[in-house]
């Protein structure tokens, strides 16, 4: 009699999960998950200034809708020289896709000088 009421309470608080998690996904929030799936994920190529001045082109992966905020978030992280010495991002001047160019000649001219 007691396995068969612990088997009862599992499988009705198993139901219960379910229903509880299904629940809590609208039909605007399952449509944004699946947006964000579908979204392929791109090359973005940002113009820096690192911590001892020199300035930088660094390569980051993410999706398209990613970009808008890229620059804001990259603040702080680190990024490589022409040295490849390892500092902070303290500015970013331009972000773009990889196969668009940027504005600044000096950042073209940079990239040209990278090794992919």
């Amino acid at each position: 009699m007691n396995t068969y009421l612990k088997l009862i309470s599992f499988s009705f608080v198993s139901i219960i999960g379910i229903i509880g998690i299904i629940g809590f996904a609208t039909p605007s929030e399952a449509d944004t998950l699946q947006d964000v799936e579908k979204e392929p994920s791109v090359v973005i190529k940002c113009y820096t200034e690192l911590s001892d001045g020199s300035k930088s082109v660094n390569f980051w992966h993410t999706t398209p809708s990613h970009k808008p905020t890229l620059a804001a978030e990259i603040v702080g992280e680190k990024a490589k020289n022409l040295q490849e010495k390892e500092l902070p991002i303290m500015r970013v001047f331009q972000c773009v896709f990889e196969n668009d160019s940027f504005r600044d000649s000096q950042a073209r001219n940079l990239e040209s000088k990278l090794i992919r």
